[in-house]
């Protein structure tokens, strides 16, 4: 087994405490690893060539609305659990305004035909397109948004009874960019389990959780934005994109969302898979995308970056390969490389990892990636 994938799955158990000391334990004793100088960039595409697609775009954001909220689901051959999904969607008792915005992208199976009953209703839109994957179905029913929020339900997943209206109720009354509800996660055979809580109350957009469903956001935060196509881990442009552009966010107590647990999702099927290099491409592209429309980037956001950077390796230490993740320290490095900022007052993690970027110390990050978390 991958030595450094057990000690990182040891440290998510573990105390902070514990782990810090296990850090200037293993930095002491495990010799400097020394590897050939090589192009980060074009050995990373000679194993998985970067072939995804900006985020940058223009969405039409009606000024005036009609619907207080857009639900935006896509959907490719998930017959079997999209009457559950819809049902918990079109049943929400609320006296908020919403509208559904399904989009079919390419199914093979029943998912049109079970789409097709819900017609009836004069708030739900069907967009049928060819398979563009989840970023493209997304992006579709994005192009044009005519609701004050945006949320996102995928189609395996489905929705407490009263989750519109808690997450409305919420950010009508304090006026914020985003609110996160709360979750539970759901099994097939009718188990489930609380999800991890966050505080309620008002809070640092980056303190959410970076899955793109079981929020509200505003509209206009994807006005000048979609998400990235061709990529696993799309859900990436919310911490290097939308929680930095973001005013203000709010966390409710409300139960929201189920998030079924499905075996054949990209946090299952990624593990061992080459196409988990996306996460390196996707990061990369996100942080391209946002300089070209902030000039002057903070050293919050540097922060963010480089906390992105040690959770790609949660990643890509399943591929098992030091050779790529060399080299995408490398290519995190050469990122940095005209950075110089002061970061002494930001936790020991970030001023660590931004040391080793700039000092380009192989060993000493991949440590602080699984350790210090």
């Amino acid at each position: 087994m991958n030595f450094l994938l057990f000690f990182y799955r040891i440290a998510r158990k573990t105390p902070v405490i514990i782990n810090k000391i296990l850090f200037y334990f293993l930095n002491a004793v495990i010799p400097s690893i020394r590897k050939k100088i090589f192009d980060p960039f074009n050995y990373l595409n000679s194993i998985y060539p970067d072939n995804g697609k900006s985020s940058l775009g223009k969405n039409k954001v009606n000024d005036n609305p009609k619907y207080d909220v857009q639900i935006i689901v896509p959907v490719y051959n998930v017959e079997k659990y999209l009457e559950e999904c819809l049902n918990s969607i079109v049943n929400q008792k609320t006296k908020y305004k919403f509208c559904v915005v399904a989009v079919n992208d390419g199914s093979t199976d029943g998912s049109m035909a079970i789409l097709k009953k819900y017609e009836k209703f004069s708030f739900f839109k069907i967009i049928n397109q060819k398979n563009k994957g989840l970023s493209g179905a997304r992006n579709a029913a994005l192009k044009e948004i005519d609701a004050d929020y945006v949320m996102f339900v995928d189609s395996d997943d489905f929705l407490y009874e009263g989750a519109v209206e808690a997450l409305l109720d919420c950010a009508k009354k304090n006026k914020v960019d985003i609110v996160q509800g709360n979750y539970s996660y759901y099994w097939d055979d009718g188990r489930t389990q609380s999800g991890r809580g966050i505080k309620k109350g008002f809070c640092n957009p980056q303190n959410l959780f970076g899955f793109a469903c079981g929020k509200l956001y505003k509209a206009n935060l994807w006005r000048n934005f979609c998400f990235p196509e061709k990529y696993w881990f799309e859900d990436t442009i919310n911490r290097i994109i939308l929680f930095n552009i973001a005013k203000t966010a709010f966390v409710s107590d409300a139960m929201c969302f189920y998030y079924r647990q499905n075996m054949s999702g990209i946090s299952s099927s990624s593990k061992g898979n080459k196409k988990t290099i996306d996460t390196i491409w996707v990061t990369k592209k996100l942080i391209e995308d946002y300089k070209k429309i902030c000039y002057s980037i903070s050293k919050n956001e540097y922060a963010v970056f480089i906390k992105q950077f040690l959770f790609n390796y949660s990643r890509i230490l399943t591929l098992n390969n030091r050779n790529i993740d060399y080299a995408s320290f490398l290519l995190y490095c050469d990122m940095f490389q005209t950075v110089d900022i002061d970061l002494s007052g930001f936790p020991f993690q970030i001023r660590t990892a931004y040391k080793c970027l700039k000092e380009r110390n192989f060993k000493k990050f991949l440590l602080c990636s699984f350790l210090l978390r």
